[in-house]
């Protein structure tokens, strides 16, 4: 709710190519973990038959991951500032749900024993 409310925000305000460019950098830095899990995925599953193998080893991702943190190099700071305050707010909101959620839960647990 909170993040929706936020692009909602930013967008009817006028700011809808800096709400791209914030996109556009979350789903930058979620490609730079995956490509940054593909070592541990290859010497995990590679083995496994049925598996994807590109030709050349670890050279698509390598460069995958190069162009990534060049794209990631032309954002403005305010951009990551901005990703990095909406992400502790939606920590903050997680962390605050998963605690009541295991409230309700230990409550029920102690009705269901008695």
């Amino acid at each position: 709710m909170f993040y929706g409310t936020g692009c909602f925000l930013v967008a009817a305000s006028g700011g809808f190519a800096w709400l791209a460019g914030l996109t556009v950098l979350t789903r930058l830095l979620l490609y730079v973990v995956c490509l940054g899990a593909i070592p541990r995925l290859k010497s995990r599953f590679g083995a496994a038959s049925g598996t994807l193998r590109l030709p050349g080893g670890y050279t698509v991702p390598v460069l995958a991951l190069a162009v990534c943190i060049g794209l990631l190099m032309q954002v403005k700071v305010l951009a990551y500032v901005s990703a990095v305050g909406f992400l502790a707010v939606g920590t903050i909101l997680y962390a605050a749900a998963r605690t009541s959620k295991d409230r309700k839960y230990s409550e029920l647990g102690r009705r269901a024993a008695t």
